[in-house]
This record gives C-alpha cells, structure tokens and sequence, in this order.
C-alpha cells in the first residue's frame, strides 16, 4: 500500500512537469527558428503555457528604443485561433487582433522606450468539447 502511495504521489508532482516539457519542446521546435531568421537573435526566454479555451493571459515586456524586436507567437494544432491585445503603458492600443493559424509574427521597432502589456486569449471554438493546447511568445532581438 506504501508503494502505491508513493508512485501516486509521484505521478501527480510529474505529470505537470511533462505537460510543461511538452509545451517547452514545441516553443523551441516550431518557434525558435522564426525567431532566429532575417538577423533576429532570440533572448533566451521561453514564455509557454497550456491554456484553455476562454483562457486569458497577460505578459509584461519593455521595449528600448534603437533596438528592432521580432515578436513571434504560436499555438500548436489544439488552438484555431489566438487573440492578440498589446497596450503601452498608457493603456494605449498598440495591436488588437485575431488572427487564425498557427504562428504570428510581429517586427517592430519603438521609437521611445516602451513598456507593453501583452495579452493573448484563445477564443471559445463553440464545440462541445472544449479545446487545450500550448501557446508560446517568443521576442528575438536585432541591432
């Protein structure tokens, strides 16, 4: 009984973390190289999550003026369609979008330093069943 306890309870502290490699794996694979194209370097970061139709999430990402950004944002074959709000600091609308497929990619270069609320929501399918999948956001640097 001891030891069905302890692979339970190892099961649940690993499943998510699977789930996260899962998610990781895809953002490097189908990610990174439209990151890293056309003179752009990635900056190391990774933003992945699972979401949920209806799911909502909002990320906070300074932009310096004299660099040019590349902004890339995907979702795996679970997700149709991704919603894209970016506010500046002043709550002004930068992009509001909804874009269907798989990948986005937004280049741009402030010219004054900016510091941008990026939400992106996964609109409802309309299905029966609701749908989940990973989504990353990925900004890659040039000079």
């Amino acid at each position: 009984m001891r030891n069905h306890f302890r692979i339970l309870l190892a099961l649940i502290f690993l499943f998510p973390m699977g789930i996260y490699a899962q998610c990781t794996d895809f953002a490097k694979e189908k990610g990174l190289p439209l990151v890293n194209s056309d003179g752009y370097v990635s900056d190391g970061h990774l933003n992945t999550l699972t979401m949920s139709e209806g799911e909502e999430i909002n990320m906070h990402r300074p932009l310096y003026k004299g660099l040019s950004y590349r902004i890339v944002f995907i979702a795996d074959e679970n997700i149709q369609t991704i919603g894209i709000l970016v506010k500046d600091s002043e709550k002004r609308r930068i992009m509001n979008k909804v874009y269907k497929g798989k990948a986005v990619i937004w280049d741009v270069t402030p010219s004054e330093n900016l510091e941008l609320t990026i939400g992106m929501l996964i609109p409802y399918a309309g299905l029966e069943e609701m749908k989940q999948g990973c989504v990353a956001m990925l900004v890659g640097v040039r000079n």
